[in-house]
């Protein structure tokens, strides 16, 4: 009944659409039936398109092929797709044309076409083209429920399904095998909806069961929220004892206080006290105890019946209490533990410094922007006005100085309920209207000003040393600046320099210790803020000098060009600026001499500002900082990113984790070589060898997320882990951790753990430490488990730190008397490594010629019976031998040489720089005042000539290690020198210049220990007298003095390889009477006299450049002082002619001198 041509149009129409219609060889008058609806159907559709195309032609009759005046037109049938799947569908209802047949386990058949399956299911195409089911006509369905399957069939013919509660639990995991996307989604979101606290900790298990990442995240997100509402039904009690840790170890639990936590605990054990009580310490580990009030700890935690009496659970609360009593002391390098981080479950919000008229008080408000919601926390206020705040490690806020200039600094920790300021250690210098920053948990404060000037100078502050320090200067001074932090550079923006207000810019990079400058500004501006959004830096407001600014302009690095935005609405003078979600708030600020109420938030995409006004009742608004809002009810958002693993890395115990190479192979060279040149690399399971499932885990995390937490269970498998994985930072955290618990109960555990796993710098670190508490290690058991030849290794330290050798012996004979039978064979071996010789004589003859175990050892007790009989007669030229050899032991203390004004007579005393204490180790006599004093080998100090005796040659030796030291005179100088100068190279002394009764010398000689003579070496080229003499790179430098008609500023140095004197570059001034020392390779020349007067300038000269320098002057002048320098440090001590009372200490980092007075009993 149909023309050709429509049933030709109708065939390609479907042909076009994908579809084969007549697969068998015959149609059925039901399928002919069908067939006909659905070409009436076509006809229908193709007559009207064909009477669309005529009537698209105006006045045209033709059909639209015939045409020659308009151009073919494509059409769509939106419903085609319908129409074609409603008719498939009633085929498949009435089984026709269906090829296959699913049968389910229970014996079930649902019909159904190849192709239509194909096309919508990613399983079904894989399932019917690559196994050898393609060819059946039956097909089983394993692991499917048929209810699930018939819906999941007329879902793909027809795009409908519904999802109820008594379905949705099939659904799900149908889906996920048939690879039906939408499916998965919609049963996804419908578990959602359903979430509460009743279901969720069921839905969470549902969705981990089968792998439904989407489903798992959404529902961890609503217990983590919901927290204190899940844990009071029944589904909580009946959790098992890991799942319980898992939910309380989440590190964004969103909880009031963590007192929440411990309740929780205690009630699920109290469920099934019998069968849980052992879980308890398992749990414990996972609350947070040292962040509960301590209050709460002493009244409930420790009066818990069930903590009492375990000792675990013991230990946790004893860490809470230590906790909070370094709390009351250095709050922010308290050690950091999972315990003791606080939980991340607050939104951002901004911490508001206000001032209230009312209390006459400075307080915090926290302002939350996504709800325009203002709250006062109790008892945070200020009775003085903070000149900046900062933020530290996220919940530490630090405020600095006040308006008067001062230098404090104090703290807040907004983890803690107890809300308090707590002092922290002062800055070097005393700022008002300074710049503040922080990069990588360094606080830098910048300018500024005091009561004389606007500043220049910078420094920073170190979280891990507790310690400010200065860093270079910037090129401008600068108060009342703008500071802002963009990649990890600090900019300073504008400012104050005195006269006028700055438009000029610079940075300071802290890798380097240099200020650039940059672009400046279009206007000039001080108490102005500063922003940073979108890698830009913002200039906001402040003033220009004349008026108040509302403009706003803004720095790209990359360009390195200011542009100007959007005006703000209202004009700010020292507003407080910071970002949240992409916006750029400004918040505050003043305006003539009124505080501004009202908030302006920029919006990048529009280039717009909006104005909100805000709570009077907050007070003046100064400053704000973004800050985490921990301890309260504000929840929490974050997502996790469904992604696919590629690989799996097996364990001996067959515990297998999944992860992706690509991952593995950027963090971690042994990885790297695994998958890409080893047999691995084609594998998807890899058998990773001699690692525990645990701490793989644990490092993986680490991979992921570059944290990790170390503890005492995990180190010793964590970091021969981290070193066979070759994850450097995990080994150098191991090392940091270990060095840290280093002790005389355990050092020689650790140095035996570190050698075991060849982990030098930890080796290193800890034979440092057993060196220094040698007399504390050798006490405890560790030391007497040793064997012989680790005991030799130990007392054979060149470094051991012992007072008196005498020690190293006892220790030898507790260790061998501790397991005689055993280990009196290895005696002579011990006894070869103790330097008898060193012992005093009396101990050698009372002692150790007395202890019966060396009866049968006669030698080295001999050899140090001869060593002192040598002593007594040519002390410097004793056969040297390792026994005879002083452990270099000792850390550096200064010997002074100090005169009395009754005996006008010199005695020794110590100073300790480290402790600055004064002292009399040991009784000598006193000698006269020499002309020269120099140490040789760190043992011998000699004399030489004598202040009351003009043409003395005189030389005397004193040493130090003797138990009976007294001065013991050696040969003379070949010739008489007063003020000369002297210093000592590779254990030589040599003597330099001076002068006699004929006038200044040019002259110098030297003296050799070993042979013990004198002989002179080549003259210097200007005769020279109270000059200073300075040992640099192997040459002996003769600086300035005075010879005969005029102080010089002439420079020579001789090189004893070359007998040979040569000039170099004068100093600025010619100097007698100054003092060197030398510091990390540069030379100091310290005070001295001009010829008009005494001098407290210092330069220096540093000979890779060859150029004298000048340096910030001493506060007091000196002439022949003493100079040192110790722990990168230049002393100078004394002097006469005024300054003998004091010591100042100069520190190159900061070019700064400190002075300190000395005790009145060493002033002489």
């Amino acid at each position: 009944l149909l023309p050709k041509s429509v049933v030709l149009f109708f065939v390609t129409y479907l042909s076009v659409s994908g579809l084969k219609i007549v697969k068998s060889t015959f149609i059925t008058p039901l399928l002919e039936q069908k067939l006909s609806i659905l070409i009436i159907s076509y006809s229908y559709t193709y007559v009207k398109m064909d009477a669309l195309q005529n009537s698209s032609c105006e006045g045209s009759e033709m059909l639209v092929t015939k045409s020659n005046e308009c151009e073919p037109t494509n059409y769509r049938n939106e419903s085609h797709m319908v129409k074609v799947f409603e008719v498939l569908q009633s085929l498949r209802e009435d089984e026709v044309f269906c090829e296959i047949k699913l049968q389910m386990d229970d014996g079930k058949i649902v019909f159904g076409h190849k192709i239509v399956l194909v096309s919508a299911s990613q399983y079904f195409r894989e399932f019917f083209t690559n196994l050898n089911e393609s060819n059946k006509y039956i097909f089983n369905i394993k692991k499917l429920d048929s209810t699930a399957l018939q819906i999941m069939v007329d879902y793909i013919y027809t795009g409908e399904i519904k999802i109820a509660e008594q379905n949705v639990q099939v659904l799900l995991p149908a889906s996920n095998l048939l690879q039906l996307k939408f499916v998965k989604v919609a049963c996804v979101q419908f578990l959602q909806k359903q979430l509460s606290p009743v279901k969720c900790l069921g839905i969470r298990s549902f969705a981990a069961l089968h792998n439904c990442l989407e489903l798992l995240s959404s529902s961890e997100e609503y217990i983590k929220t919901h927290f204190l509402e899940m844990v009071k039904y029944d589904e909580f009690l009946s959790l098992s004892p890991e799942e319980v840790i898992k939910l309380i170890s989440y590190n964004y639990l969103v909880i009031p206080f963590e007192e929440k936590v411990f309740e929780c605990v205690i009630n699920w054990v109290k469920h099934d006290l019998s069968c849980r009580y052992d879980s308890l310490p398992r749990l414990m580990e996972h609350v947070r105890l040292p962040l509960v009030s301590l209050e709460y700890i002493t009244k409930e935690v420790a009066e818990e019946p069930l903590l009492k009496n375990n000792p675990k659970c013991k230990d946790y609360i004893n860490e809470a209490l230590n906790f909070h009593k370094l709390k009351t002391r250095q709050i922010i390098t308290i050690p950091q533990t999972t315990r003791s981080t606080p939980r991340l479950s607050g939104h951002k919000v901004v911490l508001v410094l206000c001032f209230s008229s009312t209390m006459k008080k400075y307080c915090i408000n926290w302002y939350d922007p996504e709800t325009n919601v203002w709250q006062t926390p109790l008892k945070i206020n200020k009775r003085y006005s903070p000149c900046a705040l900062a933020l530290l490690k996220e919940h530490f806020v630090v405020v600095l100085g006040d308006e008067c200039g001062s230098r404090s600094v104090e703290v807040l920790d907004l983890s803690s309920k107890l809300y308090r300021w707590i002092s922290m250690v002062d800055m070097l210098v005393s700022r008002e209207c300074l710049g503040v920053g922080v990069i990588d948990n360094c606080l830098y404060a910048v300018g500024g000003s005091d009561d004389i000037s606007i500043l220049n100078n910078a420094e920073v502050f170190d979280v891990s040393t507790q310690e400010w320090r200065m860093i270079s200067n910037m090129s401008t001074m600068r108060s009342d600046m703008g500071v802002g932090v963009l990649n990890n550079l600090l900019y300073v923006v504008g400012g104050y320099d005195g006269t006028s207000a700055l438009k000029s810019v610079e940075y300071y990079d802290p890798n380097i210790d240099t200020w650039t400058s940059i672009s400046e500004m279009s206007i000039r501006r001080f108490g102005l803020g500063v922003g940073v959004l979108n890698g830009g830096l913002y200039a906001i407001g402040g003033h220009n000098g004349h008026k108040y600014q509302r403009s706003v302009e803004t720095y790209q690095p990359s360009a390195n060009v200011w542009s100007p935005i959007a005006d703000m609405h209202s004009q700010r003078f020292n507003p407080g600026v910071f970002t949240i979600n992409g916006l750029l708030y400004v918040l505050g600020g003043s305006h003539e001499f009124s505080y501004l109420d009202s908030l302006e938030i920029y919006n990048p995409k529009t280039s717009t500002w909006s104005i909100e006004t805000l709570s009077r009742d907050v007070g003046e608004i100064f400053d704000g900082i973004v800050c985490v809002r921990i301890n309260d009810e504000f929840p929490t958002k974050f997502s996790i990113d469904e992604v696919l693993c590629d690989i799996k890395l097996k364990t001996d115990d067959g515990t297998v984790l999944c992860a992706h190479k690509v991952v593995l192979v950027s963090a971690s060279p042994y990885f790297r070589a695994m998958f890409t040149c080893f047999s691995e690399s084609n594998k998807d399971v890899v058998d990773i060898k001699y690692i525990d499932s645990t701490v793989l885990l644990l490092l993986l995390d680490f991979i992921y997320t570059g944290k990790i937490t170390i503890s005492n269970k995990n180190i010793e498998v964590l970091l021969p882990a981290s070193n066979f994985l070759q994850l450097e930072f995990v080994r150098e955290a191991c090392v940091k951790f270990l060095q840290k618990q280093l002790h005389a109960s355990n050092c020689l555990g650790i140095r035996a753990f570190a050698n075991l796993h060849n982990c030098m710098e930890l080796v290193s670190s800890s034979e440092a430490y057993i060196n220094k508490k040698f007399l504390r290690v050798i006490q405890g058991d560790e030391f007497l488990s040793l064997t012989s030849d680790e005991l030799i290794r130990l007392i054979s330290s060149n470094n051991l730190d012992v007072p008196y050798e005498e020690r190293v012996f006892e220790c030898v004979i507790n260790w061998v008397k501790h397991e005689l039978s055993c280990r009196y064979d290895s005696l002579p071996r011990l006894m070869e490594h103790v330097r008898l010789p060193l012992v005093s004589l009396e101990y050698i003859l009372k002692e150790v010629v007395e202890e019966p175990l060396l009866k049968n050892i006669k030698d080295y007790i001999n050899e140090a019976l001869d060593f002192h009989k040598l002593k007594t007669q040519q002390v410097l030229i004793i056969p040297q031998t390792i026994r005879s050899t002083p452990r270099l032991s000792g850390y550096k203390v200064i010997l002074m040489l100090c005169l009395s004004n009754k005996t006008l007579m010199c005695d020794i005393k110590w100073y300790d720089p480290k402790t600055y204490a004064w002292k009399i180790t040991f009784e000598v006599d006193e000698c006269h005042r020499p002309i020269g004093l120099v140490t040789v080998i760190s043992q011998f100090l000699f004399s030489l000539g004598s202040f009351y005796v003009p043409d003395s040659r005189s030389v005397e030796m004193l040493d130090l290690f003797s138990h009976s030291p007294c001065w013991m005179p050696m040969p003379d100088m070949l010739v008489c020198r007063f003020n000369l100068g002297v210093g000592v190279l590779n254990n030589c002394i040599y003597v330099v210049g001076g002068s006699n009764k004929r006038g200044s010398l040019n002259s110098a000689e030297v003296f050799d220990i070993h042979i013990k003579e004198w002989r002179m070496i080549s003259n210097m080229s200007t005769e020279r007298s109270t000059l200073s003499v300075g040992v640099l790179n192997n040459l002996i430098y003769a600086v300035g003095g005075y010879s005969g008609s005029e102080t010089l500023k002439s420079v020579e140095c001789y090189d004893p390889n070359h007998d040979t004197w040569t000039s170099v570059a004068e100093m600025s001034v010619g100097r007698f009477g100054c003092s060197i020392g030398v510091l990390n390779d540069v030379m100091y020349v310290v005070g001295g006299n001009t010829g008009s007067g005494n001098l407290k300038s210092v330069e220096t000269y540093t000979p890779s450049t060859g150029v004298w320098s000048s340096i910030a002057d001493m506060h007091l002048r000196r002439f022949n002082p003493g100079v040192f320098a110790i722990n990168d440090l230049l002393y100078v001590i004394g002097g006469n002619r005024g300054s003998t009372c004091s010591l100042e200490i100069y520190h190159p980092d900061t070019n700064s001198w400190e002075i300190e007075t000395l005790p009145k009993t060493v002033v002489n």
